[in-house]
């Protein structure tokens, strides 16, 4: 593992701070659990994990890690597998792959919808196979304000993507300890750790409804720096006496 800086390590510690007052505060992980990391080989995903693994080192509470990773055929972007398998096997943390075809081309569903569709199917039911009653995702604040976004635009409604929800009647909990954690400060980690990136992007990526929310929030913090965390802590401080 790298040796870091002071200023590094000071900057690790604050995420790994933001993402334990998460778990604590909306009560993601309890003693026991057995919790099952989404690795889409992405930055945002590869903190997720590192960080969950980094915490079992120094906190009394105990739980079980592991990791999984879909690869979807058919599909532009590419995935180093090897690289992955390193990543997991350093911190000894068990990882499945499970590969699966799909074509784009014979659905009438936009290819995002047939790809996260997919990959989530697949997952709830390694979850399940794998005994793990709790799902972490590596979504963060700039996806939770990109889908408040969306959804007000596209479907009029004020809604987002909470902190943890409980599926299927209870038998396991989807969680997000990365809810706190700007998008940038994900880059920023990845970067100080050189963890490894995508062979190629998704074709569809500039295309997507996601992208043009996306947009709107640069030009939101070009002209305030806060906005988007604003906006977040909006989310948990709604007047209804004063909306339509």
């Amino acid at each position: 593992m790298k040796k870091l800086s002071k200023v590094e390590k000071n900057f690790i510690e604050k995420i790994d701070k933001k993402i334990g007052k998460s778990i604590n505060n909306y009560g993601l992980i309890m003693h026991g659990d057995r919790v099952l990391v989404a690795v889409s080989g992405g930055k945002d995903s590869l903190v997720l994990l590192d960080s969950l693994w980094r915490r079992l080192k120094i906190i009394p509470v105990k739980y079980e890690l592991f990791a999984i990773h879909i690869k979807l055929k058919g599909l532009s972007y590419q995935i180093d597998n090897e690289l992955i398998e390193k990543f997991c096997s350093d911190r000894d943390i068990d990882l499945q792959i499970y590969e699966e075809e799909v074509d784009v081309n014979l659905s009438t569903k936009t290819p995002c919808f047939i790809c996260s569709h997919t990959r989530r199917k697949l997952i709830f039911e390694m979850a399940a196979k794998m005994n793990c009653n709790k799902l972490a995702f590596g979504h963060h604040m700039d996806d939770a304000v990109e889908t408040l976004l969306m959804n007000m635009m596209y479907q009029s409604n004020i809604s987002s993507i909470p902190a943890k929800v409980s599926m299927f009647d209870g038998k396991f909990d989807l969680i997000r300890p990365l809810i706190k954690v700007r998008d940038k400060e994900t880059k920023q980690y990845s970067e100080i750790f050189n963890y490894p990136k995508m062979k190629s992007l998704c074709a569809f990526e500039d295309k997507t409804k996601r992208k043009v929310a996306n947009q709107i929030m640069e030009l939101m913090e070009k002209n305030y720096n806060n906005s988007i965390s604003s906006i977040f802590a909006s989310m948990q401080n709604v007047d209804k006496d004063y909306l339509p």
